[in-house]
């Protein structure tokens, strides 16, 4: 790792992410964990399943978020699924993984993925002519999980808010406020 002093032009080198100074909070990159993740959800199943068969791969669904979380560290989430599945829009899980220290979680659970969530946040204002729902966040609402996404129209003025269950595509929930959502 090299850290630039953007004022000095001084260089310092880290051989460890250890070693990286405390205000420097993202050490390693999005892509690069989406990639980590991946390497291991195909090889952890062998090689024959990872080069060949594609059974039981997991792989990220497109797209990694940011966000923080309860001990204000910056980390990285995405859903995941099986490579070779037949089910459209259906999750095996998520990861969620340090910024700073890479360390990565993963939570196997089945349900529905980011863009899935999208999709359906956006058809429950299927009715309003050009709102589109933002990319979601996954959160959790007295211990389960649900995306949740600010509703925008044409120009991206907010007008609404909607919820989606994770593990059921059919719990919908949209308002004008937070609460009525």
């Amino acid at each position: 790792w090299v850290v630039v002093n953007a004022t000095t032009g001084d260089i310092q080198d880290f051989d460890d992410p250890i070693e990286v100074p405390e205000w420097i909070d993202r050490v390693f990159p999005q892509e690069n964990i989406a990639a980590r993740f991946d390497d291991w959800g195909c090889y952890s199943q062998g090689w024959w399943a990872c080069a060949v068969s594609g059974n039981n791969v997991i792989q990220s669904t497109p797209g990694i978020s940011v966000t923080i979380n309860p001990h204000g560290k910056i980390v990285y989430y995405s859903g995941t699924q099986f490579q070779n599945s037949k089910a459209e829009g259906a999750s095996s899980g998520v990861y969620i993984s340090d910024a700073r220290t890479g360390e990565t979680t993963f939570y196997q659970r089945a349900g529905i993925t980011e863009s899935t969530a999208h999709d359906v946040l956006t058809q429950a204002y299927a009715n309003y002519r050009g709102y589109q729902a933002t990319e979601p966040i996954l959160i959790s609402i007295n211990g389960n999980e649900a995306y949740f996404a600010i509703i925008v129209d044409g120009n991206g003025v907010r007008k609404g808010f909607a919820i989606v269950a994770q593990d059921n595509r059919n719990i919908v929930g949209i308002g004008s406020s937070l609460q009525a959502a």
